[in-house]
This record gives structure tokens, C-alpha cells and sequence, in this order.
């Protein structure tokens, strides 16, 4: 009986440090170098990230930025500069503007939101108040894109 119990409390002990050291190498910071922003409509909310009524940007982290540069045609950014950091354990987004226009983040920031990863967060402006922010797994894209290519 005491064997049992004892192998049982090391089997459980190895699963839950396995499923920590997954946890953390889905979520380390240190492998991702983009973050994907998903925002909605607010008929839609988070409801259906794939919807028509939602649109899906993917920009750089841990580097200056401008939105409006990046995406002309959209409408849910501003003409500021942005830097986007997250925290060292990916749950916490830091997106940083700066008064600059030209995606050189000149000077101190001017303002900056911390922002929870992986939950539906608004309202934001319109015309899409609703987002949902998310770490992009470079490995996994890598993959994906060489997929397609073979097919």
C-alpha cells in the first residue's frame, strides 16, 4: 500500500511539472516576437473572433511601430507610435505611445495601457471596441507557412 501511494504521489508530482513546463513554454515571451490583436464590433464582442465583423492585426513586440503605417486602410489606430512589451510570464500585454509619427517611438512614452492576454477586453474606441490579444508562436507560423507551400 505504501509503494502504491508512493508512486502514485510521484506520478502526480511528475504530471503537474510537465504540465507547468508546457504552460511555460507556451506562454515564455522569450520565443514570440509578435502579438496577434483580434477586435470586434461591439454587436459582436468576443463572441466569434473569426466573424466578419472582427478584424485580426499582427504586429512586432518589443519594437517601435505605427499603426496607421501598418494598416492605412483601417481605421482603429491612431497616428502615434506604439511599443508593445509583455511581462515575463506572457499574461500582461504593456502597449506603450509615444508622441512621435513615424515608427521611431521618439522620446519618453505618452501614455501606455496594460492589457490582460487571452481575454476579451474592451470597450476600446469604436469602430471595433472589443479585443483579444494573444502571443504569436513563431515556430508554429514557420510551420504553417511551409505547409502551405507544399501543398
Amino acid at each position: 500500500m505504501t509503494t502504491t501511494r508512493t508512486f502514485l504521489t510521484l506520478l502526480l508530482v511528475t504530471l503537474i511539472t510537465q504540465k507547468i513546463v508546457l504552460a511555460e513554454e507556451e506562454t515564455n515571451p522569450s520565443r514570440h516576437s509578435r502579438m496577434r490583436m483580434t477586435l470586434c464590433t461591439a454587436d459582436m464582442g468576443c463572441n466569434d473572433l473569426t466573424s466578419d465583423e472582427c478584424t485580426t492585426y499582427t504586429t512586432q513586440l518589443r519594437t517601435c511601430y505605427n499603426g496607421m503605417e501598418l494598416f492605412p486602410q483601417s481605421d482603429s489606430w491612431s497616428d502615434l507610435d506604439i511599443i508593445d512589451t509583455i511581462d515575463p510570464v506572457g499574461l500582461l500585454l504593456t502597449r506603450k505611445f509615444f508622441d512621435s509619427t513615424n515608427g521611431t517611438c521618439t522620446g519618453e512614452a505618452s501614455d501606455k495601457f496594460e492589457i490582460p492576454m487571452r481575454q476579451c477586453v474592451g470597450p476600446f474606441g469604436p469602430p471595433q471596441p472589443w479585443g483579444f490579444f494573444e502571443l504569436v508562436d513563431d515556430t508554429m507560423e514557420v510551420e504553417r507557412s511551409i505547409l502551405r507551400r507544399e501543398e
